[in-house]
């Protein structure tokens, strides 16, 4: 089976700009969104149904360029920060060493969590 996914753009797009998720009872202009049920959610333009809520507004091609934009910049520099593996990606404290709890790799002094693999040592009782 193929799954296709939506572009950032068509993500950003897609989505009322006071969406904040379905695990909130309400939108962030305060419209609850189980008064939807049934009915589908207007936050989505893509389900037909906008419409129903007359608080729903969506970002402009400009807006949605312009939050692609920043997400994508955002993740080239996460990921180059991760990379370069100097910084905690967490705190963006220095990182003086790293230690491996099960499949875990952690970073020293921070404690926080970098990503899954191996270091070369293991400190044990953390």
């Amino acid at each position: 089976m193929v799954v296709e996914h939506k572009s950032l753009y068509e993500q950003f797009a897609d989505k009322c700009r006071h969406f904040n998720g379905i695990m909130n009872d309400r939108c962030n202009v305060g419209v609850p969104y189980d008064q939807f049920r049934g009915s589908g959610l207007p936050c989505l333009k893509s389900l037909g149904c906008s419409h129903l809520c007359p608080s729903a507004s969506f970002f402009s091609h400009e807006e949605v360029a312009e939050k692609e934009r920043e997400t994508n910049e955002q993740v080239r520099a996460f990921i180059a920060e991760m990379t370069e593996g100097k910084t905690c990606v967490i705190c963006h404290a220095p990182i003086e060493g790293r230690y491996q709890v099960g499949r875990c790799v952690y970073a020293e002094p921070c404690g926080h969590r970098q990503y899954q693999g191996k270091v070369e040592y293991e400190k044990k009782g953390r």
